[in-house]
């Protein structure tokens, strides 16, 4: 593999994006997982069932921004010459990790939490 030069203008623009994707994404998971599980929490002190609502709606913004996070970091230090790949990475999976998420959180309120 090359070694790409430091000081390539290409290389910067595409650093730069990289970092504002991790970023983005760093600040949309601690966004989430403070208030998100914040209002679970409160929900459920309330009522176990509003708690577990509130766990349905939160489920998969927080699952994506996690797995976008991961996708991001990933990112950021695998790829290296492709703006469109630092971006796309972390959206599509948060995307997919989002819809497994709320899967997993589903088959745990539903089939593992009432045999408890």
């Amino acid at each position: 593999m090359a070694e790409i030069p430091q000081d390539d203008a290409e290389f910067n623009r595409v650093r730069k994006v990289g970092l504002l994707v991790l970023g983005a994404f760093g600040a949309l998971f601690v966004l989430m997982l403070c208030g998100g599980g914040g209002w679970v929490g409160w929900s459920g002190y309330h009522s176990e069932s509003a708690g577990v609502r509130a766990m349905y709606l939160v489920a998969a913004p927080l699952g994506g921004a996690f797995f976008g996070l991961v996708g991001a970091a990933a990112g950021h230090f695998l790829v290296k010459k492709s703006a469109a790949a630092k971006v796309a990475v972390p959206v599509v999976l948060g995307g997919i990790g989002g819809a497994g998420t709320l899967a997993a959180t589903f088959v745990f309120f539903e089939l593992i939490f009432p045999a408890l």
